[in-house]
């Protein structure tokens, strides 16, 4: 099967930056992860490609095809890419066979450098060395995902990409490693039912998005959900990544993110180095001494508590105020009652629902009562109607959104 009509290469765009892709009339040649410059990813891209580098438009349609389920893998699509075909006519025995049994290993999971010499067939104890020095020259970045390789001794292991381990986290992040997710344990044929008796405009607004599936974010303990809360703020969504993927990394053997007692070890210095600012090292270093006093309830004993009590329970901790608990209480608890009502995409959705200017926090939650025991259902669809665009057709919305202080994209 012909894969392409001639060799090339592109720039196509994936949720960690601009990657690079070459190909020949056989199938795909090189895919390169976002370098520190686009200047050093065209020149690699022009170093692989055989062909004209051209746009990704300009692409064939079975590249265009693989750029765009490789950007989807880079937002948590489930997506193994085993099917895509690979030009390996310039690889090694060796270097083929390891590439193979590595595809084998599946999105969310991850493989020793010892397992994956064994899986290869090869048993010798020099092997997982060799291994590595394959891995080190993989020219099939993320379709061959030498990111799901750790070492024997659960450290993370090397990355020879741009960004290193910090590049090799968020790629496990986004395939779920150590932070799972699942659908909200809501009844939203319910929810959907009551909001639309108690609000016209809300059932408008459920029709127009379409009735999607909110996601829950499995976090691993309070301390982790709460020091990437600390991180989000303030800061847009990419950058947020950036920093807490530089903080996860500081924590080689704890994928599921910051602990009490690391966080404790770690020094100022290495805090700001990851980006943070001096209040929210303040913050981290509040959430720490906090909960390994004991004040800082577990998510097992958050699930036996009420809304209420869990935010006079965490706002005490510097950083966190009402609104970070609010978040956690939606998106890593799954509560279906909360209408975050500081929250400025919140009303500003609901602005654009009803054409109005502006909505005060207090009218918000008194319009907002007819909507329980949904609220939190009903904020999700508020942040959805907050985003550009997403009302013109009927005539409202088109507002920009401050996304500085949001978690929507938890559920984009």
């Amino acid at each position: 099967m012909t894969f392409a009509p001639e060799p090339g290469g592109a720039v196509f765009p994936t949720a960690v930056g601009r990657c690079g892709i070459t190909w020949s009339t056989d199938g795909i040649t090189s895919v390169h992860l976002p370098e520190e410059t686009p200047a050093l990813l065209r020149g690699l891209i022009a170093e692989h490609a055989t062909g004209p580098v051209v746009t990704l438009d300009a692409a064939p349609a079975s590249v265009r095809e693989v750029a765009s389920r490789i950007d989807a893998l880079t937002r948590g699509a489930d997506d193994d890419l085993a099917d895509l075909p690979l030009d390996d006519t310039r690889l090694t025995e060796f270097a083929a066979s390891v590439y193979a049994a590595l595809r084998t290993v599946p999105p969310g999971d991850t493989i020793t450098y010892g397992e994956l010499a064994h899986r290869a067939g090869y048993h010798s104890s020099n092997m997982p060395r060799a291994v590595g020095q394959v891995l080190g020259r993989n020219p099939f970045g993320i379709v061959v995902p030498c990111h799901r390789v750790t070492a024997a001794n659960g450290n993370l292991g090397g990355f020879s990409a741009h960004g290193g381990v910090v590049t090799k986290l968020r790629l496990l992040r986004a395939e779920g490693r150590g932070e799972a997710a699942a659908e909200m344990p809501w009844d939203l044929e319910a929810a959907h039912k009551a909001l639309r008796t108690a609000d016209p405009d809300m059932g408008r607004l459920i029709d127009l998005v379409g009735h999607r599936t909110p996601r829950m974010r499995l976090a691993s303990s309070t301390v982790a959900a709460l020091a990437e809360s600390i991180t989000a703020q303030q800061v847009s969504g990419a950058a947020a990544s950036a920093i807490y993927a530089r903080l996860c990394a500081l924590f080689p053997k704890a994928l599921d993110g910051p602990t009490a007692s690391g966080l404790a070890r770690l020094s100022d210095a290495e805090l700001r180095a990851a980006g943070l600012s001096a209040s929210k090292v303040a913050a981290l270093r509040d959430l720490s001494a906090r909960s390994l006093a004991g004040e800082v309830p577990e998510l097992d004993e958050l699930e036996t508590m009420d809304d209420e009590a869990i935010i006079a329970a965490l706002t005490p901790i510097r950083g966190v105020g009402r609104w970070t608990v609010e978040m956690l209480l939606i998106f890593r608890l799954g509560r279906p009652d909360l209408l975050p009502v500081d929250d400025l995409a919140v009303r500003r959705g609901y602005a654009n629902l009803t054409g109005r200017d502006t909505i005060r926090a207090a009218e918000l939650a008194r319009l907002g009562e007819s909507w329980a025991p949904w609220r939190s259902v009903a904020a999700w669809y508020l942040w959805r109607a907050s985003e550009p665009g997403r009302l013109d057709a009927t005539g409202s919305g088109g507002q920009s959104v401050d996304r500085t202080r949001r978690l929507s994209t938890l559920n984009s």
